[in-house]
Parts: structure tokens; sequence; C-alpha cells
């Protein structure tokens, strides 16, 4: 058998050893494949003459063929991701914060959600601004927004508006410019359409009285009931036992709950002040005839007609939940969220507050998404808060809990049927056109938490009778004054 020379094994191994560096070439600068031709020692069968008579030898020979050299991808380092700080007024959990839905539209980045409750979430946010520790990207109340936009807290964004052209502002049913947004500067993105302060009733507490359902959206007289009608519906829904003792209210009372009086004041011509967007606002017209006739009709349900619970009573019913859960009163003061109204103890539905001398609605002021000026991620920042607001990944998680600020009424469509009517009424008041409807109810760009605090005292003094309601609204609109020009100067 043949052996193989030294000079061809060198040469061999020459060649084979020149492939291995190319292809680290080749992958290194990522080329195509290409054939090339290499030899290769292999054993072959051949025939030859031994002693005379052919015989089928094998033998060790080089021989030369084209391969195809593949073209191996150098091993890459791993991308580290952006890290992002979001503030969030909550806890971990699967029904409004969706942790998965995060980590899957932005792989990019590693966000940090940082929870607080509601009603620690605020004032834990001024600490952190104030420290320059704030989150890149942060949810906030309107209030809250309203009356710290102009402190150079939060950044405008509208440059990137501008420079992103993947982002369709015309999606959103309130417009930016009037959303979070203030004296033309775009601030933020609001997540929801806001829901105005609103009725929730015992659908069978109303048959047993006999009382017709309030017509629906789509129906003749929708939204035609009036404070006479809520009345009149609140004394036919109490019960009381033989002894006189209430087992079941008309109704809730709003108490110190500025935002649900409110709409009671605004659907009588009032207005908290001289403007009714409440943009650096000069007078507090608390004591109008329209506002004291608000009032009065809201004490009248508690101290007169006793349709209503008082402060002690409402106490020993519970939270505002359990109130409404447990069927002990037959309507309930409520922000439109569905989930916690939710129940299958009875029927029910969700109504306007009945009006007096005019609607109004509060759709256009919804909590929103800003990014502080501390925030060493903008432009993260910014791509996570147009994502969570517009994207459908993001749109179909929020019909759980809320409605899309972003195609409100395509989103509604999406809903079970139960929710999607009560949605539907929510919005049947809001049109986009009629600025007049529309009214932040409590939300002045400044002075806002100082003349709540002094309102809040003196409707508690009317509840309790220590004051009249024209008395303590003097008084409270005198106050507002005060600190209004104490916030001007």
């Amino acid at each position: 058998m043949a052996m193989v020379s030294r000079r061809a094994f060198l040469r061999q191994l020459g060649v084979i050893a020149g492939v291995g560096v190319g292809g680290a070439v080749l992958a290194a600068c990522g080329a195509t494949p290409t054939p090339q031709v290499v030899e290769k020692v292999v054993q072959q069968e051949v025939t030859k003459i031994v002693a005379g008579t052919p015989e089928v030898v094998k033998e060790t020979v080089v021989v030369k063929e084209t391969v195809v050299v593949e073209a191996t991808a150098a091993p890459t380092a791993p991308v580290a991701k952006i890290k992002v700080r979001l503030g969030d007024p909550g806890q971990p959990g699967p029904q409004y914060h969706f942790e998965e839905v995060y980590d899957q539209a932005f792989p990019e980045y590693d966000i940090k959600r940082e929870y607080t409750p509601w009603s620690e979430y605020h004032d834990k946010l001024v600490t952190q601004i104030t420290a320059g520790t704030a989150p890149d990207l942060t949810f906030v109340g309107f209030d809250f927004f309203r009356e710290n936009a102009e402190r150079n807290i939060f950044i405008e964004i509208k440059p990137f508006i501008d420079a992103d052209s993947s982002f369709d502002p015309g999606g959103f049913t309130v417009p930016i410019e009037r959303g979070a947004a203030l004296k033309g500067k775009i601030y933020g993105l609001q997540q929801c359409l806001s829901d105005p302060p609103g009725l929730v009733y015992n659908v069978d507490a109303f048959e047993e009285a006999g009382i017709p359902l309030p017509p629906v959206v789509g129906e003749p007289n929708h939204d035609q009931a009036h404070w006479s009608d809520l009345l009149e519906w609140a004394e036919k829904l109490t019960k009381r036992d033989a002894s006189g003792n209430v087992q079941r209210f008309g109704i809730s009372s709003p108490y110190t709950d500025l935002f649900y009086s409110g709409m009671y004041w605004l659907q009588n011509g009032g207005d908290l002040f001289d403007k009714r967007d409440q943009i650096d606002p000069t007078k507090c017209t608390i004591d109008s005839p329209e506002c004291v006739e608000a009032f009065q009709f809201l004490v009248d349900m508690v101290n007169k007609y006793k349709v209503a619970p008082t402060s002690s009573e409402g106490q020993a019913l519970g939270t505002a939940d359990q109130a409404w859960l447990s069927g002990r009163v037959a309507m309930a003061h409520r922000w439109w969220h569905f989930d916690s109204a939710n129940t299958d103890k009875f029927r029910w539905r969700g109504m306007h507050i009945p009006w007096q001398k005019a609607t109004a609605s509060y759709n256009e002021y919804s909590n929103c998404w800003v990014i502080p000026t501390s925030s060493t991620q903008k432009q993260a920042a910014w791509k996570i808060m147009a994502g969570c607001t517009t994207w459908p990944i993001f749109l179909k998680q929020q019909i759980r809990c809320n409605r899309p600020a972003y195609h409100t009424y395509y989103w509604i469509s999406q809903m079970p049927p139960a929710q999607r009517a009560y949605e539907m009424e929510m919005v049947s008041r809001y049109n986009p056109n009629d600025t007049r409807n529309q009214s932040p109810i409590f939300c002045p760009n400044k002075g806002g938490k100082e003349i709540w605090a002094a309102l809040a005292a003196e409707v508690e003094a009317m509840y309790l009778g220590a004051k009249t309601v024209k008395e303590a609204l003097a008084d409270a609109a005198k106050k507002g004054n005060e600190i209004l020009q104490a916030a001007q100067a």
C-alpha cells in the first residue's frame, strides 16, 4: 500500500489550516460562503496487477475536490439592555399592571416599575422630584399635572412627537393639544378617556319600587332626567323597617368629595371659578346662586328628605364599594370603573348624574404619562409612553379596566356586552366641539389643594348643620379668593 509522502502530508495540513483561517475571516466579515479546492487524504479501491493477476486493493492517496466552506458567524457579545424606571400608582397584579406586556413590547429595555399606592403616590413623587431622583417616566393624576405643569418638572414632548413618524396623534379621542397640555404646551399623553363622576343604580331595586328604568343610549328621552326625577327615585327606593330604621338608602351622598358635588353645580349653570377651564382663575365663584342651589339640593337629600345617609350613617355602611355591593344604597355616586362596580348579587346599570340647567362632562381631563425633567432616559421614556398609549398590545389589556384614550370607540366595541353598554353610556355626553360642556370640575393650575381643603371644611359644616349652605359657601369663596391671590403673588 502506497504511503503519503511527508511533503504531501505537510501540504495537506497547510491547506486545511488555511481553510480554517479563511473561514474565520469570512465569518468575521460576514462574507458569503465560496467554493474552494482542497486536497484530502482518502482510501479508495484500485485495480492492480499483482503477480500477473488483476486484483482490487485499497490504498491511501491524496485527491483534490471542490468543497464549499461555510462561513461561521462570529459570536457576538450580548447587547446590554437600557434601564428605564417607571413610576406607577398601584400594586403589582394582572388587572391594571401588565409587566409581561411591557417585557414583550420593549425587549431592548430593562423596565423597573416602581409601585406606590395612589394615596401616597404624589407625595412620594414630589419628594423624588425635589431630590432629582424621579422615575424616567411616571403616571400622574390630572389635578397634580395641572398644578405642576408650569414648574419645569415635566419636559415638553412636542419634539418627540414631531420626530416620530410612526406616532399618530390623530388617533386620540381627545386632541392631545387639549389633553395633557397647558397653555399650548404638550407635556404628556393620556392613557384612558376620563370618566365623569356618575351614578350606578340597582335595576332590581328600581323594578321592585315600580320605577321605570332610565332610558339607555339610543332609546327615546335618553339622559333627560332632572333633579326632581332623582329625588323622586331616591324617595321610592329608600326602604325602612316597621320602626322607621333605614334598611336601604335611595342614594349615597357626595359629602366632601367635590368631584361628585361639582357635577351638580356645573349642571345647574354654576362654576367653581370665573374661568370654566380653571387656567389662571382670578376669582372663586362657589358662592354663586347656582352653586348655592346645587349644594342645598344635596344637603336636603341627607337632612330634609333623609334618602341619603348622614356622615355617621355612611361610616356604618363601610366603604363606598361595600355600601353599593351590599345593596344598602340603591343608587351610588361613583367614577365609571366597571370592574369595581360590577356584581352578580343584583342587576345594575350606570347613568349620568341628572342635570338641572345644562349637562356637563369630564371626559377630557384624564390622568396621564409624563417625563420628568430629571429623566436620564428621555428617548426610551418617550418610546414607552407612545407605545403604552397607542399600541394594540396594550389597548387590548386596558379594556379590562377602562376605556383607552386612543381610538376609544373602536375599543369599546370590542368589550363584552355589559361593559360595552356601560362605557357607551359614559362617553355619550362627550363632544369635542362643545367645550362649554367640558369642565375639569376641580383642577385649577394654581392653589388647588389649598382651595379643596378650605371648601371641604365648609361643605362638612353645612352637612352637619353648623352653617347654612349660603353661609358656608360665602366663607369658602372668601378663603378661595385669598388662596388665589397668594398663589398669584
